[in-house]
């Protein structure tokens, strides 16, 4: 007896065709396949939680992209082997300026590393609750470059 499956709903298929495959130890590109050569991070003033973290994952990633042994360096980083994939991601994501890529500091908890784009229309009038405005005010900046411009001189000048 076989096992019937739902068949997925077309926009279910389109969102996976959409999204891009991850990197994994066979499909690092070449120029950043030596772990020695990514761009480093000051860890200095976070908290000791953050740096053994990040220390934890920055070894294990180092072996994974050595070795390609992903089972053994998510045991070693405490962690699945997806997880460990989706950190090899975060070091090896572009800059949002273009510059290279974003390197060990991806490993920090919480970093974001690429800037914020709101992609939901301006609020209209009064919001039933203090949710749904994130990215507003810079938006409205970015639409009104005279005001933009007139504040940042202001926060420049402390006036």
């Amino acid at each position: 007896m076989s096992a019937c499956r739902t068949p997925r709903a077309p926009e279910a298929e389109a969102a996976k065709a959409s999204k891009p495959k991850l990197i994994t130890y066979r499909t690092i590109p070449p120029e950043y396949r030596d772990p020695a050569k990514l761009p480093v991070c000051d860890l200095h003033d976070l908290e000791e939680s953050i740096r053994e973290r990040h220390g934890r994952l920055q070894v294990a990633l180092t072996d994974y992209m050595t070795t390609g042994a992903l089972g053994a360096a998510a045991l070693q980083a405490d962690c699945s082997p997806k997880f460990l994939v989706l950190q090899l991601n975060r070091i090896l994501t572009k800059r949002a300026d273009g510059n290279g890529i974003v390197g060990w500091a991806g490993l920090i908890k919480g970093l974001r590393i690429n800037p914020y784009t709101r992609t939901a229309p301006l609020p209209d009038g009064e919001l039933p609750s203090p949710r749904g405005r994130s990215g507003a005010f810079i938006d409205f900046l970015q639409s009104h470059e005279v005001f933009g411009k007139h504040l940042h001189r202001l926060i420049e000048t402390g006036g």
